[in-house]
C-alpha cells in the first residue's frame, strides 16, 4: 500500500520535531515560585532545610553562601559542571545561572542538558516544601497541650477519600505550534480511589491520551494528572488536597511537550456517596515520635516470578545491618555474588528507601507509602510491569530496629532530647567519672547527649590504655582497581580513586565514584578495631581477602580479589590495592 505524499511528509515532520530538539538553548530561569500555602510565616531555616535536602536528593551540592541564598553545584562524569544559586524569602524562591563547565556557554544560550538539570532541581525542591508545607499544617491541627486543665474536644468526623470518585477532566490548548497539537479534548469516568497502593490510569478521548499516576495509603495521598501530547513535567497550581467530597484543580506543564505543544487541565472530582461506608474518627491523643536513627537489621527476601533470560536473577535472600543517619543514603549488601543496593534520603521531615535487584525487574516501587515509624516494620517492592524488562520478581524487605549496644566501639544515636537526660547531663558530665558515664548511657541512650558521653567515655578509657590505638579519625585513602580477567571490550581498565574517609565509631557507608566508576567502602566496628569492606561492582563480585581488612594501626595497606568468573557472560574480575594512612 502506498502512503500519500502529503501524509508521509506529515510523519517525517512530527519525527523531525520530536527527535531534533535544539542542542543549544536559552538558559532556563524559573520565574519565581510561589511557596506552598503555611509556609509563609515559617521560619526561613525551614524554607532553606527543604531547599538543602531536596537539592542533595538530586546529587546537587548544596552551601548556604548568605541568609537567603543557596549556592548549588552539579558535577556530572568529572566532566560538567552547572552553577546556580538559589535564592528564596517566606514567599517565593528562583533559580539564576551562576557558571557552568563543558556545557558550550554562549552568552544567554547553554547546552540543553544544563536546563533539564535546572528543571529536575526545580520540581525536587518544590515537592519537598509541598511536603514540609503539609507536615506543618497537619502539625497545627494537632490539639497542643497547654498544661491548663480544660475539658477534651469532642471528636471530629475525619474525611476519608477512600472510595470511588467521578472525575470530570478537560485539557485546553494554550500553545499550539502545529496542526497537530491536540485541540480541547473531556474524558468522564470513574476512580476506584478504595484500595491502598499505587495507582496507575490511562483514559482516551479522541485518540488524546489522559494519564493518571499517584499513591494512596493510610497517611498519604497522591494523584498526577497529565497529557503527554501536551506538556510535560505537569504539577498542580495548588496543593492537592482530597479533604472534601467535591474538589476542584488545575494541571499545568512546566514545559512543552517535544512537539512543543502546551495545555492546561482542569479536574473536578465528586466521592459517590456510600452509606455503607463507616466514618472514622480523628484522635485527638498525639502518637509519641519514633526516631528511625541508629542500627537497624535487614532481612531482605527476593523472590523470581519471570525469568525469560538466563541473566535474570533466581530467588534470594539478604541479612545485613544497615546504620541510618541523616542525609545520603547508599548501600550495597552481597549473598552468592548477587547484589542489592539500597539508596535513598534522611532528612528532619522524612525519610524515603528504595531497594533495588539488579536483573530482577526495574524501577522498584513500594505496593505501600513507606513509612519507619515502628521498631519492625515489612513492605513490599515490584518492579514497574510496564518495562521493557525481562526479569520479574517480589522483593519482601524486612526493617528491624536493633538496641544501642554500650561499647567503646559503639555510637550511641542522638535523636531525643528530653527534660530528664538534661538534668542527669549537667549532674555528671564535670565529674569524669567512668561509671556514672556507662549509668548515664544505659538509662538515656537515644539523647542528644549521648554522643558527649560516649566521647567522654573513650577519653577515660584511652587513659587507662595509653597504648592503645583508635581508628576514629580522618584518613587518606588511595585504592586501585587492576583488572585480571574478562572481557576487554566491556570491562574497566585500571582506575584509580584518592579521597578521605571520616571514620567514626559507628557503622558507615560510603560510595566513591571516579567518572562512572563506583567504589563501595564499608566500616563496621569489630572486636580490636575497624573492619573495612571495599566493593567495585563493575570490576567484580564477591571481593575477597586472605586476611581481616582491620584498622589496628596508622598506616594499612590491603589488598581483595573478586570472585573468579571466567565462564560467566559480560563478568570481570579484578584486585583492589587499598592504602590507608591516618591524618587525624
Amino acid at each position: 500500500m502506498k502512503i500519500p505524499f502529503r501524509l508521509a511528509s506529515l510523519i517525517l515532520f512530527v519525527i523531525f520535531i520530536s527527535a531534533c530538539q535544539p542542542r543549544i538553548q536559552p538558559i532556563y530561569v524559573p520565574s519565581s515560585v510561589a511557596l506552598p500555602p503555611g509556609l509563609e510565616t515559617a521560619p526561613l531555616s525551614v524554607i532553606r532545610d527543604g531547599i538543602l535536602d531536596a537539592g542533595a536528593a538530586k546529587s546537587w551540592k548544596m552551601k548556604e553562601i548568605e541568609p537567603g541564598v543557596i549556592r548549588g553545584t552539579l558535577d556530572v562524569q568529572n566532566k560538567h559542571q552547572a552553577v546556580v544559586d538559589v535564592v528564596y524569602t517566606n514567599k517565593a524562591y528562583t533559580i539564576n545561572y551562576v557558571s557552568s563547565r563543558n556545557l558550550l556557554s554562549q552568552g544567554a544560550r547553554i547546552h540543553r542538558s544544563y536546563n533539564t538539570w535546572v528543571r529536575q532541581l526545580e520540581s525536587g525542591i518544590s515537592s519537598n516544601l509541598n511536603y514540609i508545607s503539609s507536615r506543618q499544617q497537619a502539625a497545627q491541627n494537632t490539639p497542643q497541650n497547654s498544661g491548663t486543665p480544660v475539658a477534651p474536644a469532642p471528636s471530629k468526623t475525619a474525611f476519608d477519600p477512600a472510595g470511588i470518585w467521578d472525575v470530570y477532566a478537560t485539557y485546553t490548548p494554550t500553545v499550539m505550534s502545529a496542526s497537530f497539537c491536540p485541540k480541547q479534548r473531556n474524558w468522564n469516568f470513574k476512580l476506584d480511589y478504595s484500595k491502598r497502593g499505587d495507582i496507575s490510569h490511562t483514559y482516551w478521548s479522541d485518540g488524546v491520551q489522559l494519564n493518571i499516576s499517584g499513591e494512596h495509603s493510610d497517611d498519604h495521598s497522591e494523584l498526577n494528572f497529565s497529557v503527554p501530547q501536551g506538556g510535560n513535567n505537569w504539577q498542580w497550581t495548588r496543593q492537592l488536597a482530597l479533604d472534601k467530597p467535591q474538589v476542584r484543580l488545575t494541571s499545568e506543564p512546566k514545559t512543552s511537550s517535544p512537539s512543543n505543544c502546551l495545555g492546561v487541565i482542569d479536574i473536578i472530582m465528586r466521592k459517590q456517596y456510600d452509606p455503607n461506608q463507616k466514618t472514622t474518627i480523628a484522635s485527638t491523643t498525639p502518637r509519641p515520635p519514633f526516631y528511625p536513627t541508629g542500627n537497624w537489621r535487614v532481612t531482605a527476601i527476593y523472590e523470581a516470578s519471570s525469568q525469560r533470560q538466563s541473566f535474570c536473577r533466581k530467588s534470594n535472600k539478604w541479612e545485613f545491618d544497615l546504620a541510618l543517619q541523616k542525609g545520603i543514603i547508599s548501600h550495597t549488601a552481597w549473598k552468592d555474588r548477587s547484589p542489592i543496593y539500597v539508596s535513598g534520603l534522611f532528612t528532619d521531615e522524612k525519610i524515603e528507601m528504595n531497594f533495588d535487584v539488579p536483573n530482577g525487574g526495574s524501577d522498584w516501587n513500594w505496593t505501600e507509602h513507606f513509612k519507619l515509624d515502628e521498631k519492625e516494620k515489612t513492605f513490599i517492592a515490584l518492579p514497574d510491569t510496564s518495562s521493557s524488562s525481562d526479569c520479574r520478581g517480589t522483593l519482601t524487605v524486612n526493617l528491624k530496629k536493633q538496641p544501642a549496644a554500650i561499647t567503646r566501639e559503639t555510637t550511641i544515636p542522638v535523636d531525643n532530647q528530653d527534660a530528664a537526660a538534661k538534668a542527669a547531663w549537667l549532674a555528671i558530665k564535670d565529674n569524669n567519672d567512668e561509671q556514672e558515664l556507662r549509668l548515664f548511657l544505659k538509662g538515656h541512650p537515644e539523647s542528644k547527649y549521648a554522643e558527649a558521653a560516649v566521647t567522654a567515655l573513650n577519653k577515660i578509657l584511652e587513659r587507662k590504655s595509653p597504648n592503645s590505638f583508635s581508628p576514629v579519625g580522618k584518613w587518606a585513602v588511595s585504592a586501585k582497581y587492576i583488572f585480571q580477567e574478562g572481557n576487554d571490550s566491556y570491562c574497566p581498565s585500571d582506575i584509580q580513586w584518592n579521597f578521605d574517609l571520616l571514620v567514626t565509631s559507628s557503622l558507615q557507608s560510603e560510595t566513591i565514584w571516579n567518572d562512572t566508576y563506583a567504589l563501595y567502602v564499608t566500616a563496621k566496628p569489630a572486636k580490636g578495631g575497624v573492619q573495612m569492606s571495599f566493593d567495585m561492582p563493575k570490576g567484580g563480585s564477591d571481593w575477597q581477602s586472605k586476611k581481616p581488612l582491620l584498622l589496628t594501626k596508622g598506616k594499612t595497606v590491603f589488598t581483595t580479589k573478586s570472585y573468579s568468573i571466567s565462564d560467566v557472560w559480560r563478568a570481570c574480575s579484578g584486585e583492589l590495592k587499598v592504602s590507608m594512612d591516618k591524618r587525624q
